[in-house]
This record gives structure tokens, C-alpha cells and sequence, in this order.
């Protein structure tokens, strides 16, 4: 399914409240801007691998879909396309998602999204207080976004830290304890990881006797 499809799929059903269109090739933002306007009743969205979408999108469609729920993204905008190099360098997602006003989302996945800026990030969580879960891995996110979860989620309950290697464990212990916390590996400093190695070859030299 590509772009024309994707438009005329949604001229017919302008009260779709439930869109999987994970996988599908060939769907840039033009159809999907086209969805943010006409799909107001939309409440969970999932497109998996959606190469070519940009910041642009998130924003426009969190901002024009009061009823969102759902939204999920994973493994997308992982190719610095011509797209993603234009956001990156010119647009971010703070441009176009209106800071103040408070979304109904509930569930967030930006799963392995690389080039997502985690100014665009800090920026849909804060814009949505409503947050139950919460997938961020591999995002290389930094102290900066557990911030503002510590500030803006008081409703979370799950929280997916895989991969993210720049966050500190002293500002993780900061969210609120009744958050689910998933796959988050502490990375040890240059002279914690000496003190480390150290004693296992120690240990190992004890055992070894």
C-alpha cells in the first residue's frame, strides 16, 4: 500500500478509530498528514518500519487527533533519508507540537526511532500527562528525558529503557517507584569499569588457588 492508496482508504472511512499500517512500503507524510486531518475519531495508530515519516508527522497528527490513545512507531525514521536530514537541520518537532496543550495519549512507542531528536521527545512526553506506557529504547536518550518524566508522568507505569546507555542511574532512581522499569542497564563510568574488571580478576585469582 503506497501513499494513493493509503489516501483513498481514508476518504472512505473518515470515522476509523484503530489503524495498523505497519510494513507498508512506499507511505510517506503526505498520507498520513492526510489522516491527521480526516480521522479525527482516531484512537491507536501503529506503523512499524515507517522509514519515511518525519518529526513533522508525530507532531501533526498528536496535535490533530484529540482522541489518540495509542500511538506507535517503532523501529521508524532509522534512515537519515532527505526527510530526516531536512528535520533534523531545520524542523523540530517543538515547531509545530503545541507545548501547553495536554493530550489524551496514554501509550507512546518510539522504539529504536535513532533519529528522533530528543528534544522531540522531551516534548510529546511533556505534552501528554496521560502516559501509561512508555517504550524509548534505543533512542540514545539522555538524563534529560528521565527528567522530564520525572516532571510530566505522573500517571506512567511502564517504562522501556533498552539500549539507552547515556542515563544515570542516580536520575532513573528520581522517577516515581511504581513505575515499571524494563531492560535499563546501569553504564559504568571509565573508573567504575576499572574497579570492576579489577575485582573480578582478583576473584578469579582467589578461586583459581
Amino acid at each position: 500500500m503506497g501513499d494513493k492508496a493509503l489516501c483513498g482508504m481514508v476518504e472512505s472511512c473518515r470515522k476509523i478509530e484503530y489503524l495498523n499500517i505497519s510494513f507498508c512500503q512506499g507511505i510517506t507524510d503526505r498520507s498520513l498528514i492526510k489522516i491527521a486531518d480526516s480521522c479525527q475519531a482516531l484512537q491507536k495508530f501503529h506503523f512499524a518500519c515507517a522509514h519515511l515519516i518525519s518529526e513533522r508527522f508525530i507532531s501533526y497528527i498528536l496535535n490533530s487527533c484529540p482522541n489518540l490513545l495509542r500511538f506507535s512507531i517503532p523501529g521508524s525514521c532509522r534512515r537519515k533519508n532527505r526527510c530526516d536530514i531536512l528535520v533534523e537541520k531545520l524542523l523540530t518537532i517543538e515547531k509545530y507540537l503545541n507545548v501547553e496543550k495536554h493530550l489524551s495519549v496514554e501509550y507512546l512507542d518510539f522504539g529504536r526511532c535513532v533519529y528522533i531528536a530528543e528534544t522531540s521527545i522531551c516534548n510529546a512526553i511533556h505534552s501528554c500527562p496521560n502516559l501509561q506506557h512508555l517504550n524509548l529504547s534505543f533512542c540514545g536518550i539522555t538524563d534529560k528525558t528521565i527528567e522530564e518524566i520525572a516532571r510530566s508522568c505522573y500517571n506512567l507505569k511502564y517504562l522501556n529503557l533498552r539500549g539507552c546507555y547515556k542515563i544515570s542511574k542516580g536520575v532513573v532512581n528520581k522517577l516515581n517507584p511504581n513505575i515499571h522499569i524494563e531492560n535499563f542497564e546501569e553504564t559504568l563510568s571509565h573508573p567504575d569499569l576499572i574497579r570492576a574488571v579489577r575485582n573480578h580478576l582478583i576473584q578469579n585469582n582467589v578461586f583459581n588457588r
